[in-house]
């Protein structure tokens, strides 16, 4: 069992795809309609911004209230639209997970049904069970809890860059190069919520284990007047827990601060560079306001990714 278990804990993200790509392409027109619809969301989500330079460049700045509307409608369509693209792109890739997650149910159904009566004899049937519904939900878990808005948090992040270098590669270097010691100390701080939250889950196990033992065996704890000198022992084992969860809770609370840091510094040194541009006369006022907005879309998908980090470490589990 622990053997297995092991194996378990190894699994990459990238393993997992390169056994789910058969059945992602079983539902062909639902996958690349997924990746469509994450890359229209970036690409007008940047046009969006653009759209508001333009409007103080052309129309706020040239006191041009016709291009001021033209902007405004633009706007309001992009921004329309990338909200119904968002929307595709969950409900397609929901869809899409659960139709691999009932391929892999029947597969792994069909799969046991053929195995040789030895194996029945080594396994345990609860072993088994777990692996064909809890474990297909923890891989599914990945689905819903958006493997999508991962990946297209990872596109954004791209999106982003890739507008703010169009504005000005120069402001963008000053901005980027805070960037490091911040993704080092936001890994630092997952890494050690991973390590709690394995803890955590490992002190409920026992509980639960020590539980289950002393219900199970109740007559005879009443027998030999056992009953307090366990109700201590579960005390101790139900602080540990506490312990381990409010440590959890703790580096949590620690890690948005710190993104947010990270964002007001951003900005500033956008502020300063763009700012500094702009007095140059070689960024036009609508793009260095356009960079500012840019700048400060980029916490988002960091925010994004760490939450779903912790989820998939779950799911490649089940996996």
């Amino acid at each position: 069992g622990m053997a297995e278990d092991n194996v378990r804990a190894k699994t990459t993200m990238r393993e997992v795809f390169v056994r789910l790509w058969p059945h992602f392409m079983r539902q062909k027109w639902m996958f690349f309609g997924t990746l469509t619809a994450v890359f229209a969301v970036a690409i007008a989500s940047r046009a969006t911004i653009w759209i508001f330079g333009v409007a103080i460049d052309e129309g706020v700045l040239k006191k041009d209230i016709d291009m001021i509307l033209i902007a405004v409608i633009a706007y309001f369509i992009l921004d329309v639209g990338t909200m119904i693209m968002e929307f595709l792109h969950s409900y397609l890739f929901a869809k899409l997970g659960n139709r691999v997650l009932y391929d892999i149910r029947s597969d792994l159904v069909k799969h046991v049904q053929s195995l040789p009566i030895s194996y029945f004899d080594k396994h345990p049937s609860g072993r088994i069970v777990t692996r064909i519904t809890n474990d297909v939900v923890a891989m599914g878990e990945m689905f819903t809890q958006g493997l999508i808005s991962l990946f297209a948090a990872v596109v954004t992040m791209i999106a982003i860059l890739g507008a703010m270098l169009l504005i000005s590669w120069k402001a963008t270097i000053a901005t980027m190069l805070i960037a490091p010691p911040l993704v080092w100390g936001i890994v630092v701080l997952s890494n050690k919520i991973l390590a709690a939250l394995r803890d955590t889950k490992g002190k409920l196990a026992a509980i639960n284990a020590y539980v289950a033992e002393n219900i199970g065996g109740m007559r005879i704890l009443q027998l030999y007047g056992r009953v307090a000198k366990n109700s201590e022992r579960f005390r101790t084992l139900s602080g540990d827990y506490r312990d381990a969860q409010l440590r959890t809770v703790r580096l949590y609370a620690m890690l948005w601060p710190l993104t947010s840091f990270f964002n007001a510094a951003s900005v500033a040194v956008a502020l300063y560079a763009s700012g500094k541009l702009t007095l140059d006369g070689s960024v036009t006022t609508g793009l260095m306001i356009a960079f500012i907005l840019n700048v400060r879309d980029f916490i988002h998908p960091i925010h994004v990714i760490l939450e779903k980090y912790n989820i998939f470490q779950n799911s490649l589990t089940g996996a």
